[in-house]
């Protein structure tokens, strides 16, 4: 007499959402499919599908967040890099015009040199 072992297996019913015909899934098959939201066939044919699971929302939600960052950060070094810029632009022209060379026409004149000089102190 050959022994039988007999496993005892949990069975849960859902339905399908087209033709509300009953669908057996074990607990391990019902876990699996929540956790992946990957989708699921009744008798029919018709395919079923859970949604997104709560860590899969939040994955994405991080990973928009991350390039939201990055974003950012390549904004915030570009204007650094233009402001940057425009003060070496301006420490340029006032040390051009610190020895009296015209902001507008670039001819030197010395009188403008002795007058920051003298006035001003900037030398």
């Amino acid at each position: 007499m050959a022994k039988t072992k007999v496993f005892e297996t949990v069975v849960t019913f859902t339905t399908c959402a087209t033709c509300a015909l009953p669908i057996a899934l074990t607990e391990r098959q019902l876990k699996s499919f929540r956790e992946s939201g990957g989708n699921m066939y009744c008798v029919l044919g018709h395919q079923s599908h859970f949604g997104q699971t709560e860590s899969a929302r939040l994955r994405n939600e991080l990973v928009g967040s991350q390039d939201k960052v990055a974003h950012l950060e390549t904004q915030l070094r570009n204007s650094q890099g233009l402001l940057d810029a425009e003060t070496k632009k301006r420490q340029r022209l006032m040390k051009r015009v610190e020895n009296g060379v015209c902001p507008h026409c670039h001819r030197t004149f010395q009188q403008l040199a002795r007058h920051m000089k003298d006035k001003h102190r900037l030398a």
